[in-house]
């Protein structure tokens, strides 16, 4: 199949994110070296991708801040209302404590659905894994709400960017894969992902659905992509879009849940043609 895991793992992450480019690689046995190769190979595109949503999202701000009458749909964040000095208007960056119970529990549910997928057949734990968390959010969202998604917003970043670190740690030479001929075919591969970001967001800027700007609108749903929903939501309270700041965060979700298997049912597709 040559570089199609790779591939369909980076399917995978500009649907969902980096824990679904994980997800695919562990079921399709991706080596590590094959793994840092495809993260260095997207970041550099990610190089010039985010940087150039960025000024996007300034330069349309700017451009409504001239031109206030026409900015009827747009929102910019309220001020808070906090007598609080350096109060955040974002209700987003102001996280929880988080208890030392619900880490012990998150920890615990964690071990339980990992045994789980480990012993179901078919040799693909972390997509069962996938289904199993989404089985416990959807029935029992207050649990999940409550006590798992605090500890988990502090976990899973930290054991997700360890990961990546142990893949760049076994993979010195990785410099040397990424220019060699082996890994040329996902060149054009990222070019037609991030181009179809940039077409879709041309072809965006110029309308306007339920009341939010085309353009700030275009952003967040390509940032949700490509970098997940805590980039996305980053970019709609600093550009001042807060009507986007939810919308960015629950699409950023549903990409991370479905990630995973578009990029598997990519691949199985492919394999039909290949």
């Amino acid at each position: 199949a040559g570089m199609l895991p790779l591939v369909a793992a980076l399917v995978a992450k500009n649907v969902g994110g980096g824990v679904n480019y994980i997800a695919v690689v562990d079921t399709l046995r991706v080596s590590q070296e094959e793994i840092a190769a495809g993260l260095a190979l997207d970041n550099l595109f990610g190089l010039l991708y985010f940087p150039a949503v960025g000024i996007a999202g300034a330069l349309h701000r700017q451009k409504k801040q001239e031109n206030p009458a026409t900015d009827a749909s747009a929102s910019a964040i309220p001020a808070t209302s906090s007598s609080e000095p350096g109060a955040s208007p974002c209700p987003f960056q102001r996280v929880p404590p988080v208890s030392a119970e619900s880490i012990a529990t998150t920890i615990f549910v964690v071990a339980a659905i990992t045994a789980l997928a480990a012993a179901c057949p078919g040799g693909a734990p972390l997509p069962v894994a996938t289904l199993l968390s989404l089985a416990l959010a959807f029935l029992f969202p207050r649990f999940n709400s409550r006590v798992l998604a605090p500890a988990a917003s502090l976990l899973s970043p930290v054991v997700l960017y360890s990961y990546f670190s142990m893949a760049g740690a076994a993979s010195a030479g990785v410099f040397a894969a990424v220019v060699s001929a082996k890994y040329a075919p996902l060149f054009p591969v990222l070019v037609v992902v991030y181009g179809a970001h940039a077409a879709l967001i041309a072809a965006w800027a110029g309308r306007r659905e339920d009341g939010f700007p085309g353009l700030p609108a275009a952003l967040i749903a390509s940032n949700c992509a490509v970098g997940g929903p805590a980039t996305a939501v980053g970019l709609a309270a600093a550009r001042g879009w807060s009507k986007l700041v939810v919308p960015a965060l629950v699409a950023g979700q549903v990409g991370n849940a479905v990630g995973t298997f578009v990029g598997l049912a990519f691949y199985k597709l492919m394999t039909m043609f290949i």
